[in-house]
């Protein structure tokens, strides 16, 4: 089935965005059926187009372009919540998600909280060291990440969608964590672009 919330995007309706397909389908129009079985990856159930074959023949990344060796076995250091004005104000969120141990690029924590409708944010502790990093992005949906890659994804293209399944929000990012920040490594607007999402 298909949500239908009909949207708005930049002040513009729906229907202007996919070149009058209204209330039929666009020729050569690729609908995506919504895969969330990808085993290792954190908020899959987010993926819709980020990591399917359409987005890497667009050129976008995959976790395993910036795979790492898992090595940290340790138990966690406890993250330093005092030197960030962000870590102090989520410091038991942050404390309760270090505690569980690294579950990105190896020896890193990455924690993610609901901001409102639709927002969220994030920041990533060293579990090694107990430093925190506060990045000043925040997403529509919670990023896709693994323990053993240094790729974040954010998918908000099925958040919401018209009558027809066209996103509300049509894009898709992905960065690159260096160890001391994020590095935009990868986006692909699907606005102008033939793509439907289907929920099931």
């Amino acid at each position: 089935m298909f949500l239908t919330v009909a949207s708005l995007i930049g002040g513009r309706s729906a229907r202007a965005q996919h070149n009058g397909c209204w209330q039929r389908d666009c020729p050569s129009e690729t609908t995506f059926p919504g895969d969330s079985e990808l085993p290792g990856v954190a908020n899959a159930w987010t993926n819709l187009v980020a990591l399917t074959s359409w987005a890497r023949d667009h050129g976008m990344p995959a976790f395993e372009r910036y795979k790492v060796p898992l090595l940290w076995t340790a138990r966690p250091v406890p993250p330093d919540v005092r030197a960030d004005p962000v870590a102090r104000r989520y410091r038991t969120r942050i404390r309760e998600t270090v505690r569980d141990g690294a579950n990105f690029a190896d020896h890193y924590a990455l924690v993610w909280w609901g901001c409102g409708s639709p927002c969220v944010d994030f920041l990533i502790v060293d579990v090694q060291t107990g430093r925190v990093y506060s990045n000043g992005e925040q997403l529509v949906r919670p990023p896709m990440y693994r323990r053993d890659s240094r790729l974040i994804v954010e998918d908000p293209t099925g958040f919401m969608t018209d009558s027809l399944g066209h996103p509300g929000f049509p894009f898709v990012r992905y960065w690159e964590w260096t160890g001391t920040q994020l590095r935009l490594v990868g986006s692909l607007s699907t606005d102008t672009l033939p793509v439907r999402i289907q929920l099931h």
